[in-house]
């Protein structure tokens, strides 16, 4: 018994991943919609079910700090699956180029503010406050996680769009797969990263 947000979403998607990178088929387990990481956590600290997948930055420190055991790990399995997504339309993005490209870099700045040392103790206050605890153990593995998950570049992977692709349209063939092109767009970070801004971030 395995818990899993709702059927479709991420969380269906990436245990399944998992389970078969590990040898298990996903017929071999049954599937619980449980909802939010804390009521999956939940049930796992209760022993009602026997694995869950949780978000590693947030509620996995919290229930390993409670005993569990991680069993497995998208990045250590290898496995990489498109999250926290940008997404608009393609008219959108003809027509607000310049706000778009004001917006990606905010977006690497940030995440550069987030790698950066000097910003840590700011960093876990406001982690403190989103995770609701101030357990300074707790949210020193937290910020780890975080920084790690957190790529200085972090454009969209071709296999991480795939996985989803597969999955919303399961049984096609090799020459029937939905084209990855077709919703890949990394031009604003490409370009962010040729330009030399992303590695100017870290330089200062």
């Amino acid at each position: 018994r395995l818990a899993i947000s709702q059927f479709g979403s991420t969380t269906d998607l990436a245990t399944q991943l998992v389970l078969r990178r590990l040898g298990v088929s996903p017929k071999e387990v049954v599937f619980l919609q449980i909802g939010s990481n804390p009521a999956r956590m939940a049930l796992l600290l209760k022993g009602q079910i026997q694995g869950a997948l949780l978000n590693s930055a947030s509620h996995s420190p919290q229930a390993q700090q409670m005993g569990l055991k991680v069993l497995a790990s998208l990045p250590d399995l290898g496995i990489e699956l498109l999250q926290s997504s940008i997404m608009t339309t393609a008219a959108f993005r003809k027509r607000q180029e310049g706000f778009l490209n004001s917006f990606f870099k905010s977006l690497v700045e940030s995440i550069a503010w987030l790698r950066s040392e000097r910003n840590k103790q700011e960093a876990l206050t406001i982690l403190g406050r989103f995770i609701r605890s101030q357990d300074q153990g707790l949210l020193e593995r937290t910020y780890e996680l975080s920084r790690k998950a957190s790529r200085p570049n972090p454009v969209a992977t071709e296999s991480g769009l795939r996985n989803i692709l597969d999955f919303i349209s399961p049984g096609k063939q090799e020459d029937g797969k939905i084209a990855v092109e077709r919703f890949l767009d990394n031009s604003f970070l490409q370009q962010l990263e040729s330009s030399g801004y992303i590695r100017s971030l870290y330089e200062r």
